[in-house]
């Protein structure tokens, strides 16, 4: 893959990066007044997720662990929550400052965060968010700008694990009218993500399954959808056990449904 490329990609998932922090900002706001709906609660989570896998993806580390922490805390948190002062919801507004801080130095090119910055700013924030929320960390504190050592398992343990969760609640919703979109649209992310990740099996999946879902009929949308969710599952599976030239690379055909459901989707 070519450095422009990849460079927009990187600079693709910034811009997600600032759509992520404006939702968890959203959804903070309020929090000294109001208990934390279960609703709210699921959206911080599911943003400081996405914005965690997606940072270590693309080599932001810090970015990565810092939405890490943030995650844990709200992992932590159960529906019901109330701040307990004005001052607490201040300082998770702070924490989100920090992230926003990270995404800005990266879209100007800055390729390793301040470490001064580091221990003298941000993490004493978050120790003391954690304080204040009674959460006590366990692990070890992984500040540091060091590029994970296992890109493509990343890539599956959060950015495909994320997309493939939404693509089954959405599969399993009563409105169905944007299943072919929403299919659409991840089919063409994690191809993306394939092409950097240099999985060709893996991205000529994604573009069967967009072509698939291009080509099929109202009524077959949701047989085609589940068929991808299946071969994505396989896919995973396979790069988990390191197994890169076993992946599927188109989806069976729609007649043969039933039997394929017996076992793996093996092409």
């Amino acid at each position: 893959m070519s450095q422009d490329l990849e460079e927009q990609i990187r600079q693709q998932f910034l811009e997600e990066a600032e759509e992520y922090l404006k939702n968890i900002e959203s959804s903070l706001l309020g929090m000294a007044n109001q208990p934390l709906t279960r609703e709210r609660l699921e959206a911080i989570r599911r943003a400081c997720h996405s914005l965690k896998g997606g940072a270590g993806l693309m080599n932001y580390p810090t970015l990565s662990e810092l939405s890490h922490q943030l995650e844990d805390c709200f992992n932590f948190l159960q529906p019901g929550y109330v701040c307990d002062s004005f001052a607490t919801e201040q300082l998770l507004l702070e924490t989100i400052d920090c992230l926003k801080y990270c995404v800005s130095e990266y879209r100007q090119g800055v390729e390793t965060i301040d470490p001064d910055w580091l221990t003298q700013v941000a993490q004493p924030l978050f120790q003391q968010v954690q304080e204040e929320l009674g959460y006590i960390d366990s692990e070890p504190s992984l500040l540091t700008e060091t590029v994970p050592e296992d890109v493509h398992l990343l890539m599956f343990q959060t950015e495909v694990e994320g997309c493939l969760q939404r693509l089954e609640a959405v599969l399993n919703s009563e409105d169905q009218t944007c299943l072919r979109e929403e299919f659409t649209l991840v089919a063409q992310e994690l191809g993306g993500l394939g092409e950097m990740l240099q999985l060709p099996e893996f991205q000529s999946l994604c573009l069967a399954i967009e072509q698939a879902l291009d080509r099929a009929t109202a009524d077959n949308v949701p047989k085609i959808a589940e068929l991808a969710l299946q071969q994505w599952r396989y896919a995973q599976s396979l790069v988990f056990n390191q197994q890169f030239s076993l992946i599927p690379t188109n989806l069976p055909q729609i007649d043969s449904q039933l039997l394929i459901r017996e076992g793996p989707l093996i092409t």
